[in-house]
């Protein structure tokens, strides 16, 4: 019997000399998108993220820290899905994992990244044989998926990727784009790439955006 598991993804504006409640165990990742925060015993700085699998305390650093947080819950039996603990904020998006077979035991990745776009970037119909939760840093998207559906997405706007869910991006003229990308990732991706086009006929082209691996965390489930 396979497992089923979803992530909440959070965003969080933290004042000066705060400290957080012990965040409740389980796998996650967190990206500091402005300031500095102290990740237990992990300092971080805009732009850094961390893989963390046990309860953490957050402190911050600086007079104002703003950070994004994907937590992957398991979805219990007897329930449609896992709600967050009290103490913490409502998620600004949760998502249910359900293209990926998840056998109880098995191993995975759970990845971040960074994905930047110079302006008017095109990329063709693609997936990528992980699911997880996007959000937009800063610049315009706009996507078209593979049944037709046309959508855009604006800085902090959130979304989430199906595994193996085609799509087409173009992005704006006026400047460059970046979003962050976390997705549970099948374990033979530990080294490799989980991106894919459509048509095999696109992997000739040059790609224009670029990727940076942040953190890579292996986890059991």
């Amino acid at each position: 019997m396979t497992a089923r598991y979803q992530f909440h993804f959070y965003k969080e504006r933290l004042g000066p000399n705060t400290e957080s409640k012990p965040l409740a165990v389980t796998n996650r990742i967190i990206y500091v998108v402005s300031g500095v925060l102290a990740v237990g015993d992990k300092l971080l700085k805009a732009g850094d993220a961390t893989f963390e699998r046990g309860s953490v305390i957050l402190k911050t650093q600086s007079d104002n820290v703003e950070l994004w947080r994907w937590d992957l819950v398991a979805i219990n039996a007897t329930e449609v899905s896992s709600s967050p603990e009290r103490h913490q904020i409502t998620p600004t998006l949760s998502a249910p994992i359900e293209n990926l077979e998840i056998n109880p035991g098995s191993e995975w990745i759970l990845r971040c990244q960074t994905v930047d776009f110079p302006p008017e970037t095109t990329v063709e119909m693609h997936a990528h044989d992980g699911a997880g939760i996007r959000c937009l840093e800063f610049g315009e998207i706009n996507f078209t998926h593979l049944d037709g559906m046309k959508n855009t997405v604006l800085p902090g706007d959130a979304w989430y990727e199906e595994a193996f869910h085609y799509l087409h991006a173009l992005t704006m003229k006026s400047g460059p784009s970046r979003f962050v990308r976390v997705m549970l990732v099948p374990l033979e991706y530990r080294d490799t790439s989980t991106f894919k086009y459509h048509n095999h006929d696109d992997a000739e082209e040059t790609r224009r955006q670029t990727t940076a691996k942040l953190s890579d965390g292996a986890v059991t489930l």
